[in-house]
């Protein structure tokens, strides 16, 4: 069964307002009687669990304050294939980063559900979860439901093109790795720049520019030398036109898969399968 954790400082045991509830236990989806799918949440305080797994975990930053923290930011993923975003605040992330990681199913109650905002969208959800100091979270373990591993928004080039500048979507895609350049390319410390030249359809081949943490991930993940002709995924990017030309900027939910890693169901599979179809002979 759910046991509760009281989490408390000084500065807590003076104001019991401020005591936060975290849930660390594990439990089997048979403790949780009833539990609402995404497409049931309405704005407000939820007081009925919802379930689902993980699909990427980051810090979220604010970029117009020098990259400081302000909090923890996931997609979370449920038995219906729908996908929300999830934001706890800088001041509640040592109460969670320890319990939570990407591919795992947990069960979340007492949340604030608000609208999404309309720009940089990662789903198509109408809303967002915002944990309060009520939110309790648990892993689900044992008879778990059926949730996907991974779900993606994928774009083709023409849709890159038509979402540049707009700071509406950022959606995720596939490509071949024609060129990389860069500097300290096999430093696996380095968070200098990235430019990736991908080809995505027969004819297009767009700049994607790896910033920051991503940049260091990707020298850390990939080989540099042998990565020409590498099928690659690349998650949550912003498409910009710079002198021209089309460029799709990392972001900091970004996230770069091999071909292999990504396609891990069938239905991904058919996903990426028709992106694929203009590399596959050239």
């Amino acid at each position: 069964m759910l046991t509760l954790h009281a989490q408390t400082n000084p500065q807590q045991l003076r104001n019991p307002q401020l005591i936060t509830f975290c849930a660390a236990d594990m439990v089997d989806i048979n403790d949780i009687p009833f539990y609402k799918t995404l497409n049931q949440l309405r704005v407000g305080f939820s007081t009925y669990p919802i379930v689902g797994r993980i699909l990427r975990l980051w810090e979220t930053q604010n970029i117009w304050k020098n990259g400081e923290i302000i909090g923890l930011t996931f997609l979370l993923l449920d038995e219906k294939v729908d996908v929300i975003n999830c934001f706890i605040n800088v001041r509640r992330t040592s109460l969670y980063k320890n319990i939570i990681q990407d591919g795992l199913i947990y069960s979340i109650n007492r949340f604030y559900v608000t609208h999404s905002n309309n720009k940089y969208k990662l789903t198509h959800t109408p809303f967002s979860i915002s944990f309060t100091n009520k939110t309790m979270i648990s892993q689900i373990v044992g008879n778990v439901p059926k949730i996907p591993m991974h779900k993606y928004t994928m774009r083709n080039y023409n849709d890159l093109k038509s979402l540049a500048n707009t700071n509406k979507e950022l959606p995720d895609i596939v490509g071949q790795i024609r060129f990389v350049e860069g500097i300290e390319l096999n430093d696996p410390n380095s968070t200098r720049p990235i430019v990736l030249r991908l080809r995505m359809q027969r004819k297009s081949v767009v700049r994607v520019a790896l910033w920051d943490n991503v940049a260091a991930s990707f020298r850390k993940d990939f080989g540099i030398e042998k990565l020409q002709r590498f099928t690659i995924l690349i998650t949550s990017i912003n498409p910009k036109i710079r002198q021209g030309n089309l460029q799709l900027d990392s972001t900091a939910a970004t996230r770069i898969l091999k071909k292999e890693t990504a396609v891990t169901t069938k239905q991904i599979r058919r996903q990426i399968k028709s992106k694929l179809n203009s590399l596959a002979n050239y």
